[in-house]
């Protein structure tokens, strides 16, 4: 009996190792190789894997235990299922930069560092305008009115020592302040008044009884837009007979000529076609306003009325000079320059000539013009300097080619003859491209030069 119970209990110790194994087994079989690769060729599927040979969960999971768990691998790193990704299947940005507060959409532009936040000045309201105001029919600049009256000869010098507002001022030539004109059209500037600083007319021969109005409004000030009642305002033009300053009488909105040596009000301006460092380039379009030549580097004047080099012979005693005219242009501060200004030499003048071999400077050809008054040069003996041939043998012409800003009339130089014809002066005839000796005499037009700064 004893050895049948002992039979028995060694059967049973197999039976319970037998299937203790079998269990084992299978445990195993489902366990994934750790150098198998997952099949997931698709880095952008998020569904799990359809491997038949890979159903077993990955046993880094807490419920692996449980033999039946379905749930994805979510050590998959192909796997889109990350709840906070607002971007479906784009695994090239799964976060937003943690450290970034800023918001990449934000519309907000960035401050402009080079915009212009001085403020505009105020626009021109006649008698109510707060000073300086800008004209917007003109866009000239305006600074208040002098305080007291000055002597014309110190009139541009005032203008240039304005501090107002912080701008560079001048004095108004003619034409600019007579834009402060109202109520009378002949004096307003482009009336029926000829005077005026770029048509060339500043002789009292242009003056005329357009050039004023009625005197019944006397002291009302209804003739200036600013409503201006005192006697007069002085402009930089200056009369060709005899240097008085051109002025405006607002008493009357009369254009008059009156001495430098009286007294008047002052009106500065700032005007563009002047002022701001650009002056145009010297060229037929440009005759009639100040302009440089950029081949010289000179700056050229317009044309003036037409005046005598000297007359002794004259009656009156009314010598006016080019080259004193050209000096007015400093006491005016004729485009904005208080020096500088001066009647050109004949070589000078010479250079505004083109198309003419032997007469232009530097001369070319074999047979030059040799009168020429400079620092390579110094031949002003009629006799001894002109032919014919070299200066005076291109061919009449009437479309201002000889000319860099189409003249076509005489212009004078300040070179005068030497030797035995003192009584000559040198000139250019821009419609031949000729030097020419003539008598003083004559009254030809003047352009004024001076160097470029």
């Amino acid at each position: 009996m004893k050895k049948f119970c002992l039979i028995f209990v060694v059967l049973s110790l197999f039976v319970f190792a037998g299937c203790g194994s079998s269990k084992s087994e299978t445990k195993n079989d489902d366990k994934t190789d750790p150098g198998e690769t997952v099949n997931d060729d698709d880095p952008t599927d998020s569904a799990p894997s359809s491997d038949d040979s890979d159903t077993t969960p990955d046993t880094s999971d807490p419920a692996s235990d449980d033999e039946s768990d379905t749930a994805p691998d979510t050590s998959d790193p192909a796997s889109d299922e990350d709840k906070n990704d607002t971007a479906p299947g784009d695994d090239a940005d799964p976060a937003p930069d943690g450290g970034d507060t800023a918001d990449d959409s934000d519309t907000d532009p960035a401050p402009d560092e080079d915009a212009d936040t001085a403020p505009a000045l105020p626009e021109c309201k006649g008698a109510s305008s707060v000073f300086p105001c800008k004209d917007a029919a003109t866009g000239y600049i305006w600074s208040s009115k002098s305080n007291g009256s000055i002597k014309g000869i110190n009139a541009a010098e005032y203008c240039e020592n304005n501090t107002e507002g912080g701008l560079s001022w001048k004095l108004p030539d003619i034409d600019e302040i007579r834009t402060l004109v109202k109520g009378c059209e002949n004096t307003k500037t482009g009336g029926e008044c000829q005077i005026g600083r770029k048509n060339g007319k500043l002789s009292q021969n242009y003056w005329s009884s357009k050039c004023y109005c009625s005197d019944d409004a006397f002291d009302e000030g209804i003739y200036s837009i600013f409503g201006d009642t005192e006697n007069w305002f002085w402009s930089s033009s200056l009369r060709v007979e005899d240097s008085s300053m051109w002025s405006i009488d607002f008493h009357q909105a009369r254009v008059t000529a009156e001495d430098p040596a009286a007294k008047a009000y002052v009106r500065c301006v700032v005007n563009e076609e002047y002022d701001g460092g650009t002056i145009s380039e010297c060229s037929k379009e440009t005759s009639s306003i100040l302009c440089k030549d950029s081949a010289t580097g000179y700056i050229w004047s317009e044309k003036s009325e037409k005046m005598k080099w000297e007359d002794k012979t004259d009656p009156e005693n009314v010598i006016y000079p080019p080259a004193d005219y050209c000096e007015g242009l400093n006491t005016s501060s004729y485009g904005g320059f208080s020096s500088g200004w001066r009647l050109p030499t004949i070589s000078e003048l010479r250079t505004l000539i083109q198309n003419c071999q032997a007469t232009q400077m530097p001369p070319a050809g074999n047979d030059p013009c040799l009168v020429r008054e400079d620092s390579s040069a110094n031949c002003l003996a009629y006799a001894d300097c002109w032919t014919e041939s070299s200066c005076n043998s291109c061919t009449f012409e009437t479309t201002g080619i000889y000319s860099k800003l189409g003249d076509i009339e005489y212009l004078w130089s300040s070179s005068s003859s030497q030797a035995n014809n003192t009584d000559l002066a040198w000139c250019i005839l821009f419609s031949h491209g000729s030097v020419l000796g003539l008598t003083k005499g004559n009254r030809f037009f003047v352009r004024c030069v001076r160097d470029a700064e």
